[in-house]
């Protein structure tokens, strides 16, 4: 597939991404909605001036032109959240990526035991390690993440217990 092809599809994932209409891309763009279309179908690539106009509409330039997302297109939400995970330690830091491996598997996957989330870790309710490291920092000793939980049924205390 050629620059101009590659650069159109994903100027139509952005397109997408950003929820505009062709019109709205155009007129984002500083372009006529035909050379918007030229644009997406590979026929042209877009200048300067309209990839400038476009990033300020919060596209990702870098991903148009290269296929490699950039971390400034990011939403408020994803902005949070790795600004969250960025200051937890290295345990909170495994913990996350255990929920994210659980989140990001349906039912389905879940209960089939042959299902692998992307760590190449399987996560059926409880996971024991016992050494995690990341670069220079080691955890030693057993790491225990839990995911959902039991049922428990309440108790009522007489008083005087």
């Amino acid at each position: 597939m050629s620059f101009n092809a590659n650069c159109g599809e994903r100027l139509r994932e952005e397109r997408d991404r950003l929820g505009f209409t062709q019109q709205e891309m155009a007129d984002q763009m500083g372009v006529r909605r035909e050379m918007s279309s030229r644009y997406e179908r590979g026929q042209a690539v877009p200048g300067g001036d309209a990839l400038a106009a476009l990033a300020l509409a919060g596209g990702d330039i870098q991903y148009v032109l290269t296929g490699q997302r950039s971390n400034s297109a990011m939403t408020p939400e994803e902005i949070e959240l790795l600004s969250g995970f960025r200051k937890l330690d290295l345990r909170g830091k495994v913990n996350m990526l255990g929920m994210l491996d659980v989140v990001g598997t349906t039912s389905t996957e879940i209960s089939k035991p042959t299902a692998t989330p992307r760590s190449g870790s399987q996560f059926l309710g409880k996971v024991k390690a016992k050494h995690v490291t990341q670069g220079d920092q080691h955890i030693a000793g057993d790491q225990n993440i839990e995911v959902g939980g039991k049922s428990g049924k309440k108790t009522k205390k007489k008083l005087g217990e």
